[in-house]
């Protein structure tokens, strides 16, 4: 093989290794958004009963596309991921050429929520990824074993095992770094402002002495016409899809813009799905959020629903939509501090207790975002730097250790 080829070879296996490197780690630190996200691909595609597993899908698929991706890069176990990656990215172009062509679902979720891309751009992104692994594949028994059996597989497995950990980590405790719409640092009312933006181009039917003509939003008639119904443009559903934030209270009377312009500390309780939670949590989030009350600090439990709740209660509870909750927090029962329509900080309510909410709420605001968003980035930047050191590490011990040169490499 020549140095040019060589040369060539290597900046492929970069491209390709880094992007699926970095697709697994941003989809690792947010399972539960990577989980939702692939609850809509199971939807698009008519395979709701697998809707259960989208978790469990996403996490599998993340560490597998971080494994391939260290793989790849590192020259490991070349002939055995190489065909893997061959076969995932020929998945991957098929299922975003169908997203391209009929646009079932606006994101494709490639990078978590971190990176969007449009359904144009993942195609073309795996047509770019196809065609770094296809001569990788082509040329992989032409590569040197790296070392043995079984120190690669036990390097893998201890990627797998960290990643585990990970995972579980970020369940429990809720995401370090979130790049979502409720993400620490959102002034939630200007991002709705900004989802909904624009001129409306929906179209709206009206009908009168049977005849039945369009309008926009614009140039709706007076109460002599007839509403029939509204068709919504393809904008007008992305912007809806894209932020939604919608807070009703146990009457049904929407209670958003109270919450948004509050003036001052306001800490949410969302709850997306009561039946997960013990008597004793649901219990311990209520009285919470009383206490929280008492010493003048506005508190709400966010639920889908409520069968029931006494009447001295009921100005605690909101209800909103799941995707609403979900987003809000990762955590079922978790706490989302807000100031003045900001979004403070995000906890697992059982490491925040109310003189640590009251502690942190009692801080600069800015400060405190600050702290937030710097602790996250500092978070994932160790976690990239790891995976390199770690690369290093290894390929410095096969250097200094290594038996065996150049040739074919043996499964």
């Amino acid at each position: 093989m020549s140095g040019l080829s060589r040369i060539l070879l290597a900046a492929l296996r970069f491209v390709f290794g880094v992007t699926f490197i970095v697709s697994g780690v941003l989809k690792l630190i947010d399972p539960v958004g990577t989980g939702l996200q692939i609850s809509e691909y199971f939807t698009a595609f008519y395979l709701n009963f697998l809707k259960p597993a989208s978790v469990f899908s996403g996490v599998l698929l993340s560490i597998l596309e971080l494994v391939v991706g260290m793989a790849v890069l590192a020259r490991i176990r070349i002939v055995i991921f190489s065909t893997v990656s061959l076969c995932l990215t020929c998945f991957f172009t098929i299922v975003t050429f169908i997203l391209f062509k009929f646009n079932p679902i606006q994101d494709c979720g490639c990078f978590g929520e971190a990176i969007r891309l449009t359904n144009a751009q993942t195609f073309v992104k795996n047509l770019i990824l196809l065609t770094c692994i296809v001569p990788v594949f082509i040329m992989r028994k032409r590569y040197a074993r790296t070392a043995d059996s079984l120190a690669e597989w036990i390097y893998l497995s201890i990627h797998v095992l960290l990643a585990s950990i990970l995972v579980i980590f970020v369940l429990n405790n809720g995401p370090v770094m979130e790049f979502g719409d409720f993400r620490v640092g959102t002034y939630i009312p200007e991002k709705m402002e900004s989802a909904w933006s624009g001129e409306s181009s929906d179209i709206y039917i009206y009908a009168k002495n049977g005849e039945t003509r369009e309008f926009t939003l614009s140039e709706i008639p007076d109460s002599t016409w007839t509403f029939l119904e509204m068709i919504p443009s393809v904008a007008s559903e992305e912007q809806s899809a894209s932020f939604d934030f919608a807070v009703s209270d146990l009457s049904g009377e929407y209670v958003t813009d109270s919450l948004l312009y509050h003036p001052g500390p306001l800490v949410l309780f969302p709850v997306y799905d009561r039946q997960a939670l013990e008597q004793e949590e649901w219990d311990a989030i209520i009285r919470e959020a009383v206490s929280l009350e008492k010493d003048g600090i506005s508190g709400r439990v966010l639920v889908t629903d409520i069968e029931e709740c006494p009447d001295s209660l009921a100005g605690l509870f909101g209800t909103a939509d799941y995707k609403t909750l979900i987003s809000l927090s990762r955590i079922n029962g978790g706490v989302v501090m807000l100031h003045s329509g900001s979004v403070l900080k995000k906890g697992c309510r059982e490491k925040l207790n109310p003189e640590e909410i009251k502690s942190i709420l009692r801080c600069d605001v800015d400060e405190t975002i600050n702290s937030v968003c710097v602790e996250g980035h500092i978070f994932i930047e160790m976690i990239f730097l790891f995976i390199l050191l770690s690369m290093i590490s290894f390929r410095f011990y096969l250097k200094s250790s290594s038996k065996s040169g150049a040739g074919s490499e043996k499964i």
